[in-house]
């Protein structure tokens, strides 16, 4: 008898809460014509305003300055109104374009100290000794097992071990 009880007011409770539910949703889907509008007024061409130009005059010392050697330059000395000076083209490096390398190790006689690199060049095989040039300009500059230097056109590249 008690749990029909309890079974008939939760029931009750479950059915409440659905009705509120239901109130809700049906509130927000419904169309109310009665909600105020918002009107925009026609700006006038008093009302804006225009904006003020400044420029600011950088006329005291550098605090990070202070207790260095660098002469600083007053900025008194220097006319507001003339343009900044143009700064001094900077030397650009011309670009190297490296060929195709790949090193696939080292190559050694027993009876010679002296290790040959066995690499890959746009995919011809070539063996060299260290300091030995070939294929327009390139040098190995050292040999190791993992890696290898290589310079080409004043520039040093290390190339690791290819698979």
């Amino acid at each position: 008898m008690k749990n029909k009880r309890f079974t008939y007011v939760l029931l009750v409770v479950v059915g409440f809460i659905y009705f509120k539910l239901f109130v809700r949703i049906s509130s927000n889907i419904s169309e109310e014509t009665n909600l105020p509008v918002a009107q925009m007024d026609q700006m006038k061409l008093d009302d804006i305003r225009v904006k003020k130009s400044f420029r600011l005059k950088a006329n005291y010392q550098d605090p990070f300055l202070k207790n260095s050697r660098i002469v600083q330059k007053s900025a008194s000395n220097l006319d507001p109104n003339a343009p900044p000076p143009e700064p001094k083209p900077k030397k650009e490096k011309p670009v190297v374009f490296w060929p195709a390398i790949k090193y696939y190790g080292i190559v050694q006689k027993t009876s010679s100290k002296k290790p040959r690199a066995l690499i890959s060049i746009d995919g011809t095989m070539y063996k060299i000794y260290v300091n030995e040039e070939i294929f327009d300009g390139i040098v190995i500059k050292s040999i190791k097992r993992e890696s290898m230097v290589v310079s080409f056109q004043k520039e040093t590249k290390t190339i690791s071990l290819n698979p």
